[in-house]
């Protein structure tokens, strides 16, 4: 039998709404009070679905990662190849863990910066009602296609490489966190509930290091195929906390008592998973480097790496291949040939996204990485309020260290922060770097048809010199 305050809880008609909202296009299947899942497949399609689910005996519910185009057509049976046929998306949902509250909120807090450190905004959070947490990044943010497949064909793996490159990458920022608290590695065993010996390991000379996995726990193999997470505004039946959306950028000030069912408050600006926030291919820098992840190719340039993976949105392979910087001018381009949008030394809006536009171009430009962070420092202290220096810096170096691509011309994140004034040479480029280049390029041939005219100015003068010369010596023959 469903607890009353349970079912005063789900009859509140925001909390109806949400519950709707959240399972299009999903499988959704109900959970009762004894963690037992209830017919699949379901789905839900209206509030009053919602309830008469609840007065069977429901208690909370469970969406697929999984987008169909009817969830009522799966069952056990069916193959890859079936299941890729009624696909029409997946969502990237990263299932956050640990015995110990306060490593699950840190390991969620540094996991979100990750995903923005690869341009990705719509990054959203909630609370899973227990020890841990939810990060997703919605399908509508992942290119359509690449390298000439379906990207809705590729669930569970695509998520899978995403979620091991996003563990491997905050594991040394983690490690660090972990030994600022200056315990001994039996207290910080004893925290998670481990030994000393499981936490650890050693290096080559015996040196104990601290491992990072037992702290956090993003089981890649959960990501599977109808695999159910926790829908918001949900009951966790085993803490009776409810499953709540949080703000992204308040992580690490986020206590349980605001997931207590009598305190929760539904934010239509804070949702989880939602798809009107999402920009197209925003994830796309994100998926190729968790496909590239696997091949330790971390080496081998960013623009490169776009040569293997093509999509709807970017550049033909012809033109992508003028982006590898061993085809291009090793002379450092200088501010006279930039673009207007890239000329801008500062903006109201988007400061974030005015340092990672500025980061990706210069370094085209074959700027030092010194002269790269004496502009951002000037750039960012000419801002109202400006970041925070250290994290500026990071920034810079992580995207300039990996060589990331300037975005396309196309990409709205120029109107938005305001820097997109176009001038003639806008219109025939496709990107800021292509503008720098040709200016650059059309100026070097001024430059060599100056030289050579001045040559010929030059060879000429001295020839006509020379037959004066020539034509005074026979003057002087001749009269002498």
């Amino acid at each position: 039998m469903v607890n009353d305050e349970y079912i005063k809880f789900y009859n509140r008609k925001d909390i109806l709404y949400e519950l709707v909202l959240h399972s299009k296009s999903k499988e959704v299947v109900g959970t009762n009070n004894m963690n037992k899942f209830m017919k699949r497949p379901d789905i839900i399609e209206y509030e009053s679905d919602i309830l008469a689910l609840i007065k069977s005996g429901v208690t909370s519910f469970h969406a697929s990662e999984e987008l169909w185009k009817d969830p009522l057509l799966l069952n056990s049976s069916l193959n890859k190849s079936k299941l890729n046929s009624i696909r029409i998306g997946w969502d990237l949902v990263l299932d956050i863990d640990c015995p110990f509250f306060e490593y699950s909120k840190k390991a969620t807090d540094l996991i979100v910066k990750k995903i923005e450190e690869y341009g990705v905004e719509n990054v959203s959070v909630k609370f899973s009602g227990n020890k841990g947490f939810h990060v997703a990044v919605p399908f509508e943010s992942f290119p359509q296609s690449i390298n000439f497949s379906q990207t809705s064909n590729f669930f569970p793996e695509y998520p899978q490489k995403i979620a091991k490159l996003i563990l491997d990458e905050i594991s040394d920022e983690m490690r660090l966190y972990l030994l600022s608290k200056n315990l001994s590695y039996e207290k910080l065993a004893e925290q998670i509930k481990k030994t000393k010996e499981e936490i650890i390991t050693k290096d080559e000379e015996g040196k104990e290091i601290l491992r990072v996995d037992p702290f956090i726990e993003i089981d890649t193999i959960l990501i599977a195929s109808r695999h159910l997470y926790r829908m918001p505004f949900t009951v966790n039946e085993k803490s009776g906390l409810i499953s709540i959306p949080i703000d992204k950028n308040k992580i690490m000030e986020f206590e349980k008592e605001s997931a207590k069912i009598e305190n929760v408050i539904v934010d239509e600006n804070i949702r989880f998973l939602d798809r009107t926030k999402s920009k197209k291919d925003e994830a796309l820098n994100l998926l190729i480097e968790a496909l590239e992840h696997e091949k330790n190719s971390k080496s081998q340039s960013f623009s490169q790496r776009l040569l293997n993976f093509k999509t709807e949105s970017t550049y033909t392979l012809s033109e992508a291949e003028k982006l590898s910087r061993e085809q291009r001018s090793k002379e450092i381009i200088n501010e006279s040939f930039f673009p207007p949008c890239m000329k801008r030394k500062t903006i109201k809006d988007g400061k974030k996204r005015f340092i990672y536009l500025q980061s990706c171009f210069l370094q085209k430009m074959n700027w030092s990485i010194e002269e790269i962070k004496e502009r951002i420092i000037s750039i960012n202290n000419q801002f109202d309020e400006p970041i925070k220096e250290n994290y500026v810096l990071s920034q810079m170096n992580y995207y300039v260290s990996r060589k990331y691509l300037t975005p396309l011309c196309e990409n709205t994140m120029y109107k938005e922060i305001g820097i997109c004034k176009p001038d003639e040479l806008c219109l025939k480029i496709k990107n800021p770097w292509q503008y720098a280049y040709n200016k650059y390029e059309n100026q070097k041939k001024l430059d060599e048809l100056k030289k050579e005219k001045e040559k010929k100015e030059k060879k000429k003068l001295k020839l006509k010199n020379k037959n004066k010369s020539n034509l005074f010596s026979k003057d002087i023959s001749k009269n002498g």
